[in-house]
């Protein structure tokens, strides 16, 4: 890698427009007051990854390859706990 020119030069329009985008959004994230990014905008953006399902299914399948003598009851009583948000 090299510059943010060089970077950029590689790049296609629309993705030049992502990336500012991405490095705008990043920027106002972290300016924001600590108390605000994890007092409102974590439970916001936890409400979010539920609504989603992120990663549900690959968390699922793994949990089934790595604890194959449980069943699908025991996996979820246990498991839930630790991976609250995901699942």
């Amino acid at each position: 890698m090299g510059t943010k020119e060089n970077i950029h030069s590689d790049l296609v329009w629309y993705k030049r427009v992502a990336l500012e985008v991405l490095w705008g959004v990043s920027y106002l994230i972290g300016c924001m007051p600590r108390w605000f990014r994890f007092g409102i905008l974590h439970p916001f953006i936890v409400a979010i990854l539920r609504l989603i399902g992120y990663r549900k299914v690959m968390i699922i399948k793994n949990l089934t390859n790595s604890f194959p003598e449980k069943s699908d009851k025991e996996r979820a009583e246990k498991d839930r706990k630790k991976l609250g948000i995901f699942l």
